[in-house]
């Protein structure tokens, strides 16, 4: 037998030679450097053991490359919830339950009508508490911004400065810029943004409330840190007002109602949690269509953020927030989000709004009313800038929220004009029942046209949302320009081409 070279020094030819005999190789060659073998010896070997072992026996020949695969196998949905939705539910339940038992032990306290220096002293300490098992060491970021914040306010009210509001909002951006720039780590940054946001969003409302008198005395210490670490809103937020705080933290109301509504919402976080995790991962498994593969991408990233808005609905209900009475019968009503406006949307704008009602409300009072003066445009196009700046520096989420104000205020406009033309009620907004058109809504055609604005605002909105991707490396130090640019050039633009498509339209009636 003739020996190979590169086969002789690396020892193969000082096997036992019955393995040669019988054709077959030793079944442990751990030890055997098989790096230096050149590729063409490789395959030949390889081709000589598939024809001993397998030859044409029912398996076909294995380098057959014209052997096309079956359809993939169907999905054992039950096998897959087993898989990812018990893990998930286990997972999500040990995570936000904290929060919400918290949330019920400072509720209880109000309840017993004990003092508010108390209520006051246990908000602040069951925030500290979950922010340290959410962030652990990155909480010391928070506790300094908001001692800036309290001695800024403090300094500027002992001196009776008239512009509390712009200048904590001055404070507020100078202290997330530094930080981002300069300070923290970009992954660690990425995980306490949040409730960053939140807590800023609530010192600038607190200067802003002075300044128009809605708080009428300076609060005290303990009222400031329990409104700013409020355990129902801290870490998922939503935004609430220092008046609805303190009236929650009054609020002497414990009943049935209120622990069935905050549970309920709870649910609902855990149903939005396993549709982003499980579900949208099967969506559109078997087809290659780019935009239904965009779609799917941002319906995970919407389902994800109706987990967060219930899960900050709930905790927002437990410790308090949305007590409201009719007719001397009490019900707990605080939404943060209205998904079904969202996914079935009217307009852009009704998407907007029903996104996050508490920012939605937080932006329009204290800065699209500050900024009316400059004109609508600049206003609304102010106000997003103001909400990306917020979020971060961050290009995805400025570049998404910019384009969302573009689109929003294309859309307005232009049905607007398309309304008053007709007399039909296509407008962006759903018209009163007294509105005076000549066409209400349920005539066929504006029926029609609706549901081709809500198409459009569904096409958009896969758009918008593509780069929020749950697998990509980038998440946890945030998206970069370089991958916003990637996911929406791989759609060719397609929603940009459209709004400027739109705008000509609108221009030229």
């Amino acid at each position: 037998m003739q020996k190979i070279p590169e086969m002789d020094n690396l020892g193969f030819y000082d096997m036992d030679a019955d393995y040669l005999m019988d054709g077959s190789l030793p079944e442990d060659l751990s030890d055997v450097d098989l790096s230096d073998i050149p590729e063409d010896v490789l395959e030949q070997l390889m081709a000589d053991y598939f024809d001993n072992e397998y030859g044409d026996n029912e398996y076909g020949d294995p380098y057959d490359y014209d052997y096309q695969p079956g359809p993939p196998p169907e999905l054992d949905y039950l096998e897959h919830f087993k898989a990812c939705g018990l893990p998930t539910l286990q997972q999500g339940i040990q995570i936000i339950s904290p929060i919400l038992l918290c949330s019920i032990c400072v509720r209880l306290l109000a309840g017993t009508g004990a003092p508010k220096v108390l209520v006051h002293l246990l908000s602040l300490g069951m925030g500290v508490v979950c922010l340290y098992l959410f962030f652990q060491s990155s909480l010391h970021y928070l506790l300094t911004f908001s001692l800036l914040g309290y001695s800024l306010l403090f300094l500027l009210d002992q001196t009776g400065y008239p512009r509390k509001g712009a200048a904590s909002a001055v404070l507020c951006l100078l202290y997330l810029v530094t930080l981002e720039l300069f300070v923290a780590e970009p992954t660690e940054w990425h995980k306490v943004r949040g409730a960053q946001m939140i807590l800023a969003m609530k010192v600038i409302s607190v200067g802003f409330d002075l300044d128009s008198g809605l708080i009428a005395e300076f609060p005290s210490v303990l009222e400031y840190f329990g409104y700013c670490f409020c355990v129902g809103s801290v870490i998922f937020g939503p935004w609430t007002s220092f008046k609805s705080y303190l009236n929650a933290t009054s609020s002497t109301t414990v009943n049935f109602r209120w622990i069935l509504s905050g549970l309920f919402s709870f649910a609902l976080s855990m149903l939005c949690l396993l549709l982003s995790t499980c579900f949208s991962s099967v969506l559109f498994m078997n087809t290659e269509y780019k935009w239904l593969h965009a779609y799917r991408d941002a319906l995970s990233f919407r389902t994800s953020h109706y987990f967060i808005s219930y899960t900050s609905e709930a905790s927002a209900t437990l410790v308090g927030f949305g007590e409201t009475r009719v007719d001397n019968k009490i019900s707990w009503n605080f939404p943060v989000a209205r998904p079904w406006k969202v996914e079935l949307p009217r307009s852009l704008g009704e998407v907007v709004v029903s996104w996050n009602l508490p920012m939605h409300n937080w932006l329009k009072t204290y800065v699209y009313k500050s900024s009316r003066s400059l004109g609508q445009f600049p206003a609304i196009l102010f106000t997003f800038m103001a909400s990306a700046m917020l979020h971060g520096l961050n290009f995805q989420l400025a570049a998404v929220l910019i384009s969302l104000a573009l689109l929003s205020y294309i859309e307005f406009g232009l049905r607007k004009k398309l309304s008053s033309a007709f007399s039909a009620c296509i407008s962006s907004r759903a018209c009163k029942p007294e509105c005076g058109h000549q066409y209400q809504r349920f005539n066929p055609a504006v029926l029609v046209l609706n549901l081709l604005f809500g198409a459009l605002a569904i096409f958009h909105l896969a758009y918008l949302g593509v780069m929020f991707d749950t697998d990509s490396e980038l998440q946890e130090e945030g998206y970069d320009m370089q991958h916003t640019l990637s996911k929406w050039a791989h759609l060719d633009y397609a929603s940009h081409y459209v709004a400027i498509a739109t705008f000509a339209f609108y221009w030229l009636i």
